[in-house]
This record gives structure tokens, sequence and C-alpha cells, in this order.
């Protein structure tokens, strides 16, 4: 990390992971493989962070790298290890703050591929290409904090198989998501709250053939004992 000023501030990262199958990945009820291998995976990002009109404006520009070794993933028949995985992309994430208004944003380019049994995927698996998305935070009075959250997801490539066995790679469409969530304290240690998902009632696909729940609600009241 290198502090130019101090508005600006370069950083540059390697790292390395290691990360073992889930109990559940191995002798779980659905699509467990008890012969999978550890995922391990070497990261590089480079990139900037800086902050203007009086700190009220903040941007951070981040370019990375994965090479992955023994992907875990969920196919249509259960878990399995790819041979290997390298994806490459940008971030970019703005944020604002305007008295009680705060606003934050994400932009993601990712693009890659993926190897299974010495077959190209030509392109990363249930990744889109690009996606973004902006939350717009109220703090409207001392008790009560109102939020809205909207992300847009591009098309994404999935893998299955056909009536023959044979593997095919679909296209899982793209989609949006609009969120909404309010919280009041009643006081230094109740708050009540309310969480509104998918209000758009969008039907999409996280996985080829698995659907994803529509519009659904929950409320509730959160205790702090401390």
């Amino acid at each position: 990390m290198n502090l130019l000023d101090d508005k600006l501030i370069l950083f540059g990262t390697v790292s390395s992971a290691f990360k073992a199958p889930l109990l559940t990945e191995l002798f779980g009820p659905y699509g467990a493989n008890p012969d999978l291998k550890p995922q391990k995976s070497v990261n590089y990002e480079a990139g900037f962070s800086t902050a203007l009109l009086d700190n009220s404006f903040n941007l951070r520009v981040a370019l990375f790298r994965r090479k992955l070794r023994d992907a875990i993933v969920y196919l249509t028949n259960g878990y399995t290890n790819f041979d290997r995985q390298n994806d490459q992309g940008m971030e970019i994430e703005p944020s604002y703050k305007y008295k009680i208004l705060t606003l934050t944003g994400f932009y993601s380019f990712v693009d890659g591929t993926a190897i299974r049994n010495n077959v190209n995927t030509y392109g990363l698996l249930r990744r889109p290409k690009q996606s973004f998305g902006l939350t717009a935070a109220v703090q409207a009075t001392s008790k009560l904090y109102v939020s809205a959250n909207f992300r847009s997801y591009g098309q994404r490539k999935d893998i299955t198989y056909d009536a023959n066995f044979n593997t095919v790679y679909p296209y899982l469409p793209a989609y949006q998501l609009l969120d909404a969530y309010a919280q009041y304290g009643i006081n230094g240690r109740v708050k009540v709250f309310a969480d509104v998902k998918n209000i758009l009632d969008k039907r999409y696909q996280e996985i080829y053939g698995y659907n994803t729940m529509g519009t659904n609600f929950n409320a509730g009241v959160s205790f702090n004992f401390n």
C-alpha cells in the first residue's frame, strides 16, 4: 500500500487461499461427493482509493486476477472439482454522503475460463460478465433508518446435461432485483425492522433448473443486552 497524499491511496496485494470441502459437500443428502479435493487459489489485486469533496465522495477502483485449482462447483448431478479456473476483471465502488442521505454503488466486470476434464468452458459458470447496483440509505431521524437496494446482473453461462446425457452450456437470462429495508429504534436496546426482498417479483435462476423466491417479506424485533 502506498499513501500518495491524504486523499489518494494506491494498493496491491498477492494472497493464496485453501478451502477444504464442507461436510455437506462431502457427505450431505444433496449431491455429496466424498472424493472432492480441497480448492486452492492465488489472488492478485491492485488499484486505488480516493476521497474528494471534503471526504463526502469516496471511490475505490481495483483490478484483480485469480487462479484456482480444483475449484469446487455444484452441477446438476452434484458437487465436483474443476481442474482449473482463471478469472480476471475490475471493480468500481463509489459512495457519496450528503447530510442524512448516503449513496453507494458498485460495478463489476469479470471474465475467464474454466477447465474440466480437459474441456474449456470458454467463460465462467454462473457469473455474469457485468453487474452493477446502487443503494440509497436515509437516516431519517435518530431512530428511523430506511434504505433501498437495486442490483442488475447480466446473463450467465451454466452447465447441465441434455436428454442424451451430453454436456450442454445453457445461458441464464439477466435479471434485476430491488429490495427495501426499514429499522426503528424504540430505545437503546430494542429495534423493530422490516425487510422486503425482490419487490419487482422477478423470476430468475442462479443455477439452471432451480427457481428462486419471488417477492418475500420478513419483520422482527432485535434486542441488544449489552
